[in-house]
C-alpha cells in the first residue's frame, strides 16, 4: 500500500512539473537581430579596376570626405607603390604621385597621409616630406641622414600649419620652410607608431618606448603608476609593445599590446585591461575618440566602443567575411569623417560601418 501511494505521489509531482515547465521555466529566444553591418570599401565588390593593396599601414580622410592610402601593389608581374583615392563611387589611382615618383618602392611609399586645413596632401618617403596642393609636389628634404632601413613619416599637422613628421631616431617640425628637429635620447634607430601635439607637450609612440618633450627636454616614460583604491600598482611602458597615441579633450590615450588601453588625463593614469574591462586580451592594436567622447579600440578580434554612459559594445572584425586562410581579423586603424561616418582597416582591408 505504501508503495503504491509513493508511486501515485511520484507520478503526479512528475505531472506537475511537466505541466508548468512551458510556462514557468525560461524559454530559448531567437537570436537578436544584428544592429550594424560592415561595408567592404577595398578591394574588390564594384571597385574591380583597383588592384589587391598590400602593406597598408594607414589610412586618411580629406577635407572632402574622400579615403586616400598608400599602398604597394602588383605591377606587370613586380611590387610598385601608388597612391589611391575613393569618392563614395570609386577608387582611382593618383597618377600624379606616379608621374612625380616612378621609382617610389625604392623611396618607401608614403605609408602615412595627412591633410591640412587647405586639404593640402602631405606624405613622407626617404629622406623628404612632400605636400601635393592640387597643382603640384613641393618638396622638403630632410636635413638629417635617416638611415637605409626608415623614413619619415608626418604624424600631425597644426591649424597654424606646422607640421610634425617622425623618422629614425629624430622627430621634427616644420614652419614656413624651416626644420627644428630633435633627437629621441638613447636611440639609434627606431619605428615611429605616432606622435601628437598638445597644449604644453609632444607624445611620441616608437618600437623604442613612449617619449614625451615638454619645457624643451626630451625623456623617456619608462613606467606609469596607476592608482586602485588603496594601492598603487607601477606599471612598466616597453616601447616594444607600443601600437598608437591618440590626443582628445586634453586626454593621451595609448594602445598597448600587453597594458590594454592607458588614458592619461594631466595628472593621472587610467588603466583599461583583460582583468577590469570587456577586453577579452590586453592586446589593443588602435585607439581613436570621436565628438561625442565615445572611444573605439581595436584589437586582434574586432573593434571595441566604450559609450559616453562608460557601457561596452563590441563590434566582430569583419575580416572573414571576404578573406580565408592566412588572414589576420586586428583592426588597425579607425578613422571618421566630418560626417560621422567610421571606417576601419583590417587585413589590408578598408571597411564602413553601417549602424
Amino acid at each position: 500500500m505504501r508503495n503504491n501511494i509513493f508511486y501515485v505521489l511520484l507520478l503526479g509531482a512528475f505531472i506537475l512539473t511537466s505541466s508548468c515547465h512551458d510556462d514557468d521555466m525560461p524559454q530559448p529566444t531567437d537570436p537578436l537581430p544584428p544592429t550594424h553591418s560592415w561595408e567592404r570599401i577595398t578591394p574588390g565588390g564594384n571597385y574591380t579596376a583597383l588592384p589587391n593593396f598590400k602593406s597598408v599601414f594607414d589610412f586618411q580622410v580629406d577635407r572632402q570626405g574622400r579615403l586616400w592610402l598608400g599602398s604597394t601593389y602588383n605591377k606587370d608581374n613586380s611590387d610598385a607603390a601608388g597612391l589611391w583615392y575613393f569618392d563614395n563611387s570609386d577608387w582611382t589611382y593618383f597618377q600624379a604621385f606616379e608621374d612625380q615618383y616612378p621609382n617610389a618602392l625604392d623611396e618607401v611609399h608614403p605609408s602615412v597621409i595627412r591633410f591640412d586645413s587647405e586639404n593640402n596632401l602631405w606624405f613622407g618617403l626617404r629622406d623628404k616630406i612632400v605636400q601635393y596642393d592640387g597643382q603640384g609636389f613641393v618638396e622638403y628634404e630632410f636635413p638629417r641622414a635617416v638611415g637605409t632601413q626608415g623614413w619619415l613619416k608626418v604624424f600631425t599637422i597644426q591649424e597654424d600649419g606646422t607640421v610634425w613628421v617622425g623618422g629614425h631616431k629624430y622627430f621634427a617640425s616644420l614652419k614656413d620652410g624651416n626644420w627644428t628637429i630633435f633627437e629621441l635620447p638613447d636611440l639609434s634607430d627606431t619605428w615611429f607608431d605616432n606622435l601628437v601635439v598638445t597644449e604644453d607637450a609632444i607624445w611620441i609612440a616608437t618600437n623604442g618606448g613612449l617619449f614625451i618633450h615638454e619645457d624643451n627636454e626630451t625623456r623617456k616614460v619608462a613606467e606609469i603608476t596607476v592608482e586602485n583604491g588603496d594601492r598603487v600598482n607601477t606599471i612598466p611602458i616597453k616601447g616594444v609593445y607600443l601600437n598608437d597615441l591618440f590626443h582628445h579633450q586634453g586626454k593621451i590615450y595609448v594602445a598597448t599590446a600587453v597594458n590594454g588601453l592607458l588614458i592619461y588625463d594631466g595628472e593621472q593614469w587610467t588603466v583599461f585591461n583583460e582583468a577590469n574591462s570587456d577586453l577579452k586580451d590586453d592586446y589593443v592594436s588602435t585607439v581613436f575618440v570621436d565628438q561625442d567622447d565615445r572611444i573605439y579600440l581595436g584589437t586582434e578580434e574586432g573593434m571595441y566602443r566604450i559609450e559616453e554612459d562608460e557601457s561596452w559594445r563590441f563590434f566582430i572584425s569583419p575580416v572573414s567575411q571576404v578573406c580565408t586562410g592566412g588572414c589576420t581579423e586586428t583592426v588597425s586603424r579607425v578613422k571618421m569623417d566630418d560626417e560621422q561616418n567610421l571606417y576601419i582597416l583590417a587585413n589590408d582591408y578598408i571597411f564602413q560601418l553601417e549602424e
